[in-house]
């Protein structure tokens, strides 16, 4: 009801204070086992959200940790269907119009916004929309740490997970064009391509080819990567200790 009531053009001024989101907010996280109705929730948050007070209001009301704990809940559902997809693209519209200063980034990031988002991409890796939606909106939460990225990749022991996070980011970060060519530029060619050969896992060895996947698709990265040497370990990594389906087929794409 709330929602038919929001499309109106002039009722929307009129109804939303702190209380309604504060309600919305609670049936949200009172429904987090039925994605209609979180469905239902976030579509009236995004109206709220189109306006600077409302963006205050849903950030008053813990929005961002609530917002987060959804896109949580989502990503680890045994199955997903469309409303799921709708529910992440919505969440992400409304964290991405508030990441609009240094203060609010840094409370995404420390609510677990970027390791909660590679959980949704891991999730839902097949679907190109949420892949492109999640790449832009880490892009913009994580700033300037594309070379701090980099520097991971080449730093001696690093730990599995570690590496596995970051190759995961950078796999998701390549999807936009600003971070594909920042990562180029910052010498990420070379540094993902040697983990190829010392992939950590099978998680670790996807995340490496999807991210030369991805980078390759910019006719303007081919050379960099062929310099790189990176065909004989992408041939190689077809047969890897760490490889699974999906793996051969992001180093297929990537070839």
């Amino acid at each position: 009801m709330i929602e038919s009531v929001m499309n109106h053009p002039t009722a929307l001024s009129k109804i939303v204070n702190q209380d309604l989101v504060n309600k919305i907010i609670d049936i949200m996280n009172s429904h987090l086992d039925d994605p209609t109705i979180m469905l239902s929730c976030m579509r009236a948050l995004e109206k709220i959200a189109k306006t600077s007070e409302g963006l205050d209001l849903i950030q008053n009301a813990d929005g961002i940790r609530n917002i987060l704990n959804v896109l949580d809940t989502v990503a680890g559902f045994a199955e997903h269907g469309e409303d799921d997809v709708d529910i992440i693209k919505r969440a992400t519209n409304i964290l991405g119009r508030m990441a609009k200063s240094g203060d609010i980034i840094r409370m995404i990031k420390e609510a677990g916004g970027v390791d909660i988002y590679l959980k949704v991409l891991d999730a839902f890796k097949d679907d190109e929309r949420i892949a492109r939606l999640g790449g832009k909106f880490l892009s913009r939460v994580t700033g300037d740490s594309v070379d701090e990225l980099i520097a991971i990749l080449n730093e001696k022991g690093a730990s599995a997970a570690m590496i596995e996070r970051t190759m995961a980011l950078l796999a998701s970060l390549a999807m936009v064009g600003n971070s594909s060519v920042d990562i180029v530029n910052g010498g990420g060619c070379p540094a993902i391509t040697s983990h190829l050969e010392k992939a950590v896992s099978d998680k670790a060895l996807e995340s490496t080819c999807r991210a030369l996947a991805r980078l390759a698709r910019n006719a303007k990265n081919i050379q960099l990567l062929v310099d790189s040497n990176v065909i004989p370990p992408l041939v190689a990594s077809l047969s890897h200790k760490f490889s699974s389906s999906e793996s051969r087929a992001q180093a297929i794409d990537a070839l």
